[in-house]
C-alpha cells in the first residue's frame, strides 16, 4: 500500500483515524529513495497550476492550520517549489492589529484570496 492508498479519502466516505496507521511507511523509507517519486508530484503540480493560470476560471487557497513546528513551511516550501512563482502568493496571519480586530474577523484575509487562475497559501495564527 502506498501513501496515496493510505491517505486520500473517496468523496462520500467516512475516516475512523483509528483504522490508520501513524507509524506507516511507504516504500520509500529515506529522502534519497523518495526524490524520483518526489519530482513525479512537483511535475504533476506544475502541470495542473500551469492548466490552472491558463484558464482562468478557478483559484486554489490552500489553507495550513497547526501548532507551532507542525510542519506547515516545509510543506508549503514542498509544494510551492514546483509551482510558478509568478501566480503564487502565501499569506501568514499572526496576532490581528488593532485595526483589524476594529472589522470583521474574515476582514483581513479578503484581500489576500487568489483571483482566477491563481494560488494562495494561508498559514493562520497556530490555534
Amino acid at each position: 500500500m502506498s501513501y496515496r492508498d493510505q491517505l486520500i479519502i473517496k468523496p462520500g466516505s467516512k475516516v475512523k483515524l483509528a483504522d490508520i496507521d501513524p507509524d506507516f511507511h511507504d516504500q520509500n523509507l529515506n529522502k534519497q529513495r523518495s526524490k524520483p517519486e518526489l519530482q513525479l508530484i512537483l511535475d504533476d503540480i506544475s502541470r495542473m497550476q500551469e492548466e490552472l493560470y491558463a484558464e482562468k476560471k478557478h483559484a486554489l487557497l490552500i489553507v495550513l492550520q497547526g501548532i507551532d513546528s507542525a510542519g506547515k513551511d516545509g510543506i508549503c516550501w514542498h509544494v510551492i517549489t514546483g509551482m510558478n512563482p509568478q501566480g503564487c502568493t502565501v499569506s501568514s496571519f499572526k496576532q490581528p492589529s488593532s485595526e483589524e480586530l476594529a472589522h470583521d474577523f474574515l476582514w483581513r484575509v479578503h484581500s489576500k484570496t487568489p483571483g482566477r487562475g491563481h494560488v494562495a497559501v494561508f498559514k493562520p495564527f497556530p490555534l
